[in-house]
């Protein structure tokens, strides 16, 4: 079975919620600060769309694609935090990943 591995890395960012993981639309995991989970594909896919979003954050990431074997790491903003509202209207992500082999 084809797997992904996601691994929260948003230092204090947001430290007290989780972050909700989806995976082709659907939430599939809530990861705690520095939390990795190993996740597996959808049957008979090896690669997926992925993106994150926190309970309270004003946006989600940008949606990535995840291939079979690579880990996404979840990263944050600290200048989206100090921006605020401004920050959605500037159009910085609150969260982002980084895709790697």
């Amino acid at each position: 079975m084809s797997e992904i591995t996601v691994s929260r890395q948003t230092g204090l960012v947001g430290v007290l919620m989780k972050v909700n993981v989806y995976i082709n639309g659907e939430c599939v995991a809530n990861l705690s600060k520095d939390e990795t989970v190993t996740l597996p594909l959808p049957e008979g896919l090896d690669m997926v769309k992925l993106y994150v979003d926190q309970r309270g954050a004003f946006t989600r990431s940008k949606e990535v694609i995840v291939k079979a074997g690579q880990t996404a790491v979840i990263k944050a903003s600290a200048m989206k935090t100090l921006l605020g509202i401004f920050g959605k209207i500037l159009g910085i992500p609150y969260l982002s990943i980084e895709v790697t082999d």
